[in-house]
């Protein structure tokens, strides 16, 4: 009796479907903990703009004016912010945006915001996910 040897076409095409099962299972949640992470970059950013800004009200008694006003690009590059004069001056709003891949896909998290009171949200309301 001659012995075997290799693998038949069956056996072969089951490796292949258990590991299209575990890379289907995995790599989504591989993505959403690589989003959850760049997620940092956002709050680092938002943070370093309310920072400017109260040095900024310091000096000036305003926001108006500050350097920091306008949009620019998170430390990652994966977010846009953007920073607004609120109450005339009296307050600010600083908006972080996802703007690069895998960030755009973040559908958990579509905006971050940090106010002159320090007050954090996020959009839609993901109960303090986010942040």
């Amino acid at each position: 009796m001659k012995q075997q040897k290799g693998f038949t076409l069956i056996e072969v095409m089951i490796v292949v479907a258990i590991v299209g099962i575990i890379a289907a299972i995995a790599v989504p949640s591989y993505l959403d903990s690589i989003r959850k992470s760049n997620r940092a970059d956002a709050k680092a950013s938002l943070t370093n703009a309310a920072h400017q800004m109260q040095r900024c009200y310091t000096l000036n008694h305003s926001y108006t004016g500050c350097p920091m006003l306008g949009t620019s690009r998170s430390a990652e590059d994966f977010y846009e912010i953007s920073v607004a004069v609120t109450d005339g001056g009296a307050g600010f709003t600083a908006t972080a945006r996802p703007d690069k891949a895998p960030q755009t896909g973040d559908s958990d998290c579509t905006s971050l915001t940090l106010n002159n009171l320090g007050q954090k949200n996020a959009s839609p309301n993901t109960e303090g996910r986010c942040w």
